[in-house]
Order: C-alpha cells, then structure tokens, then sequence
C-alpha cells in the first residue's frame, strides 16, 4: 500500500514537472531575420535578429550564435547576447557577428535555463557579387 502510494505521488511529480517545463516555452513565439535583407559583405560584421513575444511565462536566458566550418566543426568563438522576457511583452534581440569565408553555417539558439527554446541554422552562400554573401536559412 504504502508503496504505491509513493509510485502515485512519484507520477503525479513527474507529470507536474512536465507540465511545467513545457509551460515555460508555451506562449513564446520567436521569428528570425538575416542581415540586411538577408545580404552581408566577406570579411564585415553582420547580424541576426531575433523578435520575441511572450505571453507565457517570463523568459531569462541568451541568444547564442555558434559558427560551424565546412567539415561541421564548431569555431571557437560563439556571439551572445542576453535575454530577458517578462510576461506579455515583445522585444527584438540582435547578435552581431563577422561574415566570414571560414564560416560555412551558424547555428543561432534561444537558450534559457540549460533549456533551447528556440533552434535554426543559418547559411552563407557566395552571391556571385564580389566581396558580398548572401545569408540563408539551412546549411
């Protein structure tokens, strides 16, 4: 008896831990932009942006912006900029990064709590112009 109603109030637990941890992200909307009209120069900064509106829970956290060469290996440098969400609002996030040719794609994240909210990849593509980039969704 006794041991079922722990294996009871264990479940119960767990179902309310999962209730809560999707909670979190619930009511959370992020679209992400590329650049200016998704175009960059080589060897010049660029940025991504990030516009946030929640109406769940509030959200503290990072946009981190992770770059990958061409054989998926990560880089050493990573862009981060903070996060603060409260409830009900709506806010635009910028991580500013170099363009560069070792950079074969990004991965950008919203990050809270050990948690990813939010995950994409962003590519460059040569765009036949010289000195220019064109910045995509996807590798």
């Amino acid at each position: 008896m006794r041991k079922r109603r722990l294996l009871v109030i264990g479940y119960q637990l767990l179902v309310w831990l999962i209730v809560v941890a999707a909670g979190q992200a619930a009511g959370l909307n992020v679209s992400l932009s590329l650049g200016l009209g998704e175009n960059a120069r080589n060897d010049r900064w660029t940025y991504v942006r990030l516009y946030c509106v929640n109406e769940g829970e509030p959200v503290e956290g990072a946009v981190v912006v992770q770059g990958f060469s061409l054989n998926k290996t990560p880089l050493a440098e990573s862009y981060e900029t903070p996060v603060s969400l409260p409830r009900h609002s709506k806010k635009d996030f910028f991580v500013y990064l170099p363009c560069d040719a070792t950079v074969a794609y990004s991965r950008v994240q919203l990050v809270a709590r050990g948690r990813v909210l939010f995950e994409e990849l962003v590519g460059t593509s040569n765009s036949g112009r010289r000195n220019e980039a064109v910045l995509e969704r996807g590798p």
